[in-house]
């Protein structure tokens, strides 16, 4: 695996993830209630299409914050599809995948990676974050069930109505054990995530991510090949379990 592949995974890691928290003392009804119903709304869709920036605030070996950004866009298309492309000051990747088969492609370098996991995008989720520390910001997004994701002893509190951009939201704070998290859920007719913001307890040199949704839609298609990936012109490296270390690490 390349020193870009393992950073990468490195990243990943620490993107996105309600599942990290385990600590609580109180959970709000309002804010379960608003949770919950973004969870329902977001699982019954067939399909969506996801488009995103975000930044990184992360510590460099002068001792100094700096902030790295990044945009994305997901197509999901349930269960069995989906597709992730990011570019930034960190990234230029995508991610294939179509029941079963997922493709990690790093474009400056010409790289993939391919393995075989289980077939439907949720089973993907768990079984590359445990098996590879793969984990996409905004990836509980793509579960059918948001909000069974986060763990009974989180802490949820509803801090009231607060604006994400343009966008007046219901504004929530979870708190964990290592990390905490607040999220802008649309007041409006659709319960869709406006922003998230996390930040580090345990990990000095990265501090706070943030993430600001520019659109969500619901597609009634997608169009024909967009979860297909062309290897002709693309060099091949292994995926390493996370248990895996090579010789000197």
């Amino acid at each position: 695996m390349t020193k870009k592949l393992k950073y990468l995974a490195g990243l990943l890691m620490f993107a996105m993830t309600m599942t990290s928290f385990s600590y609580a003392e109180k959970r709000d009804a309002k804010a379960v209630e608003v949770i919950k119903a973004m969870s329902e709304f977001l699982g019954e869709a067939e399909r969506l299409k996801v488009k995103l920036n975000d930044t990184i605030e992360k510590v460099d070996d002068e001792g100094q914050v700096i902030h790295y950004s990044h945009n994305r866009s997901l197509m999901l298309e349930r269960p069995h599809h989906l597709r992730v492309d990011v570019t930034g000051d960190l990234e230029h990747d995508s991610v294939f995948f179509k029941s079963g088969e997922f493709k990690l492609v790093l474009w400056d370098e010409d790289l993939y990676a391919e393995t075989e996991t289980p077939k439907t995008v949720t089973e993907m989720l768990d079984y590359m974050s445990t098996k590879y520390g793969v984990r996409r910001p905004a990836g509980d997004l793509l579960r059918e069930n948001i909000y069974a994701n986060i763990e009974d002893e989180v802490e949820i509190r509803y801090l009231g109505e607060h604006l994400a951009g343009s966008h007046v939201c219901h504004h929530i704070a979870l708190r964990g054990e290592i990390m905490d998290a607040q999220l802008w859920i649309d007041a409006g007719n659709q319960p869709v995530l406006r922003k998230l913001v996390i930040v580090y307890k345990d990990l000095p040199e990265q501090l706070r991510y943030v993430m600001n949704v520019e659109a969500i839609t619901m597609p009634t298609d997608f169009e024909d090949g967009l979860f297909e990936l062309s290897t002709d012109t693309l060099e091949e490296i292994p995926f390493r379990p996370l248990e895996t270390k090579e010789e000197g690490e």
